[in-house]
């Protein structure tokens, strides 16, 4: 067996701080294990469900079971560290003789995991929680760790071509995670979780999960309604009734559009031309031209560039006027939490290194303008009107105890921001920075969702061959 074909050592180096993340994947190890147990669990896979008929490698591969395996190698080849017990900060807010302690720990798990430096694209997920009474904002403590990061884990920030960074604040505990993988590996798993979605019953429904289930038009169309329609509402339900109707349903009606808004996993897929095939290059230019038309989307038709993006500035502020004018009835005040999610295509010969780093843009750029403009918050409790939930369910509001919201300090910004990089325009494709707020209830970045659909994937294939 080819020595890429062999599944890594699951082993973990969780001494000291870093250990195991809740992802499952821990660390990647190196081929310590057995071969005849590699080569055993391998062939136990080509053999599950057949009646004493081998598949070949090829035609293993190719099928949904080898597809799920192969992911998983790749899964055991992602590196991952965790500190728990370590404030995340900003360079800012560290004290000197702590500035090298996130280093040393990120050295440490390096070298327990015996990963070494990327030398091409990653991918890279930041999770943190904090316990500071003043906490630095999510973005400004990404930005430091980014940069410790470099020479160590990557040479230049501009090796990394998909962003996810999430931050809890007002914690009883702080965390930092850092997972990152190869770009490639990235690609591979979303084509494999858009197969999942596509694979799930045959239904195109499936592929904005099990959301699309609700009649979120009618819900729309309901609180329209409650607006044009308020005097007579008012005179049929009372005041107090009708404020209590108004407020869950435009509650009801930001859920429901917001989610419209984020790019599912088979969405994203399509954009990067995945899977290859004919059929996907044939809806790969109708899917371009839609997603840079997306009307919840904010489309920018240009770059921020390393030097001269004034002009990208202004075309934020008219796409964002714009965008609000349409949708302002529906979405101010803004009541559901919100994660920014970007995804970019640059010139096809623009040079990587004259495009801003992708944390740079969105930390100097989209977050500045989107946050004061919509009132974006980074946490849904800042979402809670407490005073009538006393009145209403006080059982509830007692259960929230004096500790309501994280600190006040942190209250704007988005739950989550994340950024992918796709290939440079082509084939009359145009460049655009397309930016959406998406409800984000449930934290789910786009790796998560990709190893969630694969999971359940994998489950149901495994339920198919007992059945």
């Amino acid at each position: 067996m080819p020595a890429a074909d062999i599944p890594r050592d699951t082993r973990s180096a969780t001494s000291g701080i870093n250990r195991p993340c809740h992802h499952g994947n821990s660390t990647r190890g190196r081929l310590s294990v057995v071969l005849r147990n590699v080569v055993g669990g391998l062939e136990s896979d080509m053999m599950e469900g057949t009646t004493a008929c081998w598949m070949n490698r090829k035609e293993f591969f190719d099928s949904p079971k080898g597809k799920v395996h192969l992911f998983r190698q790749r899964k055991l080849e992602r590196f991952c560290a965790c500190f728990r017990d370590v404030e995340p900060q900003s360079k800012k807010s560290m004290k000197e003789a702590n500035k090298d302690l996130p280093q040393r720990l990120v050295m440490k798990a390096l070298e327990e995991a015996k990963q070494p430096t990327y030398r091409g694209p990653i991918a890279l997920e930041i999770e943190l929680a904090t316990t500071s009474k003043t906490p630095p904002h999510a973005q400004t403590i990404a930005k430091n760790l980014i940069d410790l990061l470099k020479a160590l884990l990557y040479r230049d920030d501009n090796q990394i071509h998909a962003l996810s960074v999430s931050c809890r604040h007002g914690q009883a505990h702080p965390y930092i995670s850092i997972h990152s993988r190869r770009f490639s590996s990235a690609l591979k798993d979303l084509e494999v979780a858009a197969e999942a979605l596509h694979s799930a019953g045959g239904a195109w429904s499936q592929l904005h999960d099990e959301e699309l289930d609700e009649d979120w038009i009618g819900t729309i169309d309901r609180f329209k309604d409650l607006i044009k329609n308020e005097q007579r509402s008012r005179a049929a339900l009372g005041d107090a009734l009708y404020e209590s109707l108004f407020k869950m349903t435009r509650w009801s009606a930001q859920r429901q559009l917001l989610k419209r808004s984020r790019i599912t996993t088979a969405e994203l897929a399509q954009l990067y031309r995945l899977p290859k095939n004919p059929t996907s290059e044939q809806l790969y230019s109708q899917w371009n031209h839609f997603f840079q038309n997306h009307p919840l989307r904010v489309t920018l038709s240009e770059l921020p560039q390393t030097h001269g993006s004034d002009s990208f500035k202004r075309a934020i502020d008219a796409e964002v006027a714009k965008f609000k004018k349409r949708y302002d009835w529906i979405i101010r005040p803004l009541v559901v939490s919100v994660a920014l999610e970007v995804i970019v295509r640059p010139f096809p010969s623009m040079p990587r290194s004259s495009l801003k780093d992708l944390d740079n843009m969105v930390r100097d750029y989209l977050l500045p303008k989107f946050v004061p403009a919509f009132g974006t918050v980074s946490h849904y409790s800042w979402t809670i009107d407490f005073d009538e939930l006393a009145r209403r369910a006080p059982e509830l509001r007692r259960h929230w105890g004096d500790k309501r919201t994280p600190p006040k300090g942190t209250r704007d910004g988005v739950t989550r921001y994340e950024v992918w990089l796709l290939p440079p325009a082509s084939d009359g494709s145009e460049v655009f920075v397309s930016v959406a707020l998406v409800t984000d209830e449930l934290d789910r970045s786009v790796f998560r969702q990709i190893d969630d659909q694969v999971s359940r994937w994998e489950t149901e294939l495994e339920e198919n061959m007992l059945s």
